[in-house]
């Protein structure tokens, strides 16, 4: 695969190893969803849950047991066909006031899988006692661990294919700070941001978006690709240093004529 970026990811490092197959072309550039685009991806989701999306009530919840203000922001990964939900947890260090800005003290960790699930079965299971404000509690924490389920289950391979991307992310809840949801998303993002390598292995994910492309997305090894002109030089059989197929060497010393 060969991947046409200026920003390097965690993977990249699988292809410098083992080399590029030039006709599995990745032009990965990050795209930010505007529009009607942005709408056909948020509409999804939104549809999936039923009406909560707007009001937020029971959306989504995590359980916070530090004495540090915690703020969680939500998303979806979708990575080759498959949807991964993921929390980034912020605990601001700044004090019980919430401050719109992080500050070096702030510790912020992603968290997939079962790292979301487990906490939230063990805050709605100690929440079973039969007080109206525990059960309260308890729902929050089970509609959260459904709508995590419905949005893992959702389908968007009618617009991955209109697209032509292996990946996407998409801003599904942007915590209690804001007051309206967000919506944000971006196509071929950098995993690296989201540590995603907790997810897939640097091996595993580019043998994957690899054999996405070729195999799913079906791109032609034939349409033409913008690469960047070290590329360009390798290529056509030239050296990327001297412009020259062979190297000319050290130039020979000219004989002086005789008188």
């Amino acid at each position: 695969m060969l991947i046409i970026s200026k920003i390097r990811d965690y993977y990249d490092s699988i292809g410098d190893q083992f080399g590029v197959d030039k006709s599995i072309p990745y032009k990965r550039e990050p795209i930010e969803l505007k529009g009607l685009e942005l709408l056909k991806f948020t509409s999804i989701v939104k549809k999936s849950l039923e009406g909560s999306w707007d009001s937020g009530a029971g959306r989504f919840e995590f359980p916070n047991n530090t004495k540090f203000e915690m703020e969680a922001m939500w998303y979806l990964v979708h990575f080759c066909g498959a949807n991964h939900i993921m929390l980034r947890l912020t605990y601001l260090k700044a004090g019980p006031k919430i401050s719109p800005y992080m500050t070096p003290e702030d510790i912020t960790y992603h968290l997939y899988g079962d790292e979301i699930i487990d906490p939230l079965l063990e805050a709605a299971n100690s929440k079973m006692r039969k007080s109206r404000y525990n059960r309260k509690i308890h729902n929050k924490y089970s509609t959260t661990i459904e709508n995590i389920k419905k949005i893992e289950a959702l389908d968007f391979s009618k617009l991955i294919n209109e697209l032509k991307v292996p990946i996407f992310v998409l801003e599904v809840y942007g915590g209690h700070r804001y007051s309206a949801l967000r919506e944000k998303g971006i196509l071929n993002p950098i995993l690296s941001d989201y540590s995603f390598y907790k997810v897939k292995s640097p091996p595993a994910a580019f043998q994957e978006i690899q054999q996405y492309i070729s195999g799913v997305l079906g791109v032609d090894s034939n349409e033409p690709i913008v690469t960047d002109d070290k590329y360009k030089i390798l290529a056509a059989g030239f050296d990327n240093k001297t412009s020259f197929r062979k190297d000319p060497g050290k130039p020979k010393p000219r004989k002086s004529k005789k008188a």
